[in-house]
């Protein structure tokens, strides 16, 4: 869920640039305004990676990571739907809140879990597939733009966000899109996914007793 979630941050923000002309286009604005979309995801970004951190050790690195993408997924998708450019740098600004919360809450849970030992490796992986998943689908996200119009390529990574589907079974999983002519294109790197069933929580105990020694006075009171 990690790494999907810095894929998903990733490419919502490095989709925008490519579409901005063709939006402008659609609004009738100028291309200066309609990139005030840039600066708007950009300050909800900068606020999220403030705040973030915060809200992430009261509530839990999860919830956090589930509720950053959610919002980010209704961010994306309703920005397809935009009437306007107003409603549109406020989707902007909500993809950015929503997104930018993600990359600070996902260090802190690999230091959470890692050893430091392996801590810079696992960040040098998951950077590395973040970048390459940005590589490979702002130019297919940008092409279905450009035969399909601006809106398609938020209705189709809206649609990648918003998407369920079942694991059955251990296996290679990765994200694959449609292009124009129907040949289906890969979007994401492979995942990895074990299948793991649920168990009930043990606790056990090694060894109990005091963690310090009290002396006689201690004792009395």
């Amino acid at each position: 869920m990690l790494t999907i979630g810095f894929v998903a941050a990733q490419n919502a923000v490095v989709m925008l640039p490519p579409l901005l002309n063709d939006i402008g286009r659609g609004f009738g604005v100028s291309d200066s305004l309609a990139g005030q979309l840039n600066a708007a995801t950009g300050a909800g970004w900068a606020m999220a990676s403030i705040l973030v951190g915060p809200v992430s050790d009261s509530f839990g690195r999860r919830p956090v990571a589930v509720g950053s993408l959610l919002l980010m997924s209704i961010g994306v998708f309703a920005a397809a739907f935009a009437p306007n450019i107003a409603v549109l740098l406020v989707l902007r600004a909500l993809t950015g809140l929503s997104g930018g919360g993600i990359p600070p809450n996902g260090m802190a849970a690999v230091s959470d879990v890692i050893s430091p030992a392996r801590r810079s490796q696992t960040v040098g992986g998951l950077m590395g597939i973040v970048m390459a998943s940005g590589a490979i689908s702002a130019p297919l996200l940008a092409l279905l733009a450009d035969s399909q119009g601006w809106r398609s390529a938020f209705l189709a990574w809206g649609g990648v966000l918003t998407a369920a589907f079942p694991i059955e079974e251990d296996g290679f999983y990765q994200v694959e899109l449609e292009g124009p002519s129907g040949e289906l294109v890969e979007a994401s790197p492979r995942y990895t996914i074990d299948v793991l069933t649920d168990q009930a929580p043990s606790v056990m105990f090694v060894k109990p007793g005091r963690d310090t020694t009290a002396n006689a006075l201690e004792e009395v009171f």
